[in-house]
């Protein structure tokens, strides 16, 4: 299992997505390895689930779960690469903001 120090080390190496509901004002984030294709296996590399009442981060490959205040302090972690944005009723077409990865 990695340590708080060690996971934000990997996710900073990587390329952070997050879908954003702007109703309730929760977020999906999902990290990337940054030298790997979205649809290559193993591309990625953690997922997060962050609300108003509960914050989660899952590394995959079982090596680590962050929760609540190690979750929030994981969640800027990496080079933004995008932000969707996902309401009630699922994702609006066109409200995408994509950021250069350069």
């Amino acid at each position: 299992m990695l340590t708080l120090e060690e996971a934000q080390t990997l996710l900073n190496g990587c390329i952070r997505e997050e879908l954003v509901d702007h109703t309730f004002g929760d977020a999906e984030v999902f990290w990337w390895d940054a030298n790997k294709a979205r649809d290559e296996p193993g591309a990625e590399v953690a997922s997060a689930y962050y609300s108003s009442s509960h914050r989660s981060v899952s590394i995959r490959n079982g090596r680590g779960n962050f929760q609540d205040d190690d979750a929030q302090t994981l969640r800027r972690c990496g080079r933004l690469g995008g932000v969707e944005r996902n309401d009630v009723n699922g994702t609006v077409p066109g409200i995408v903001l994509t950021l250069n990865k350069d």
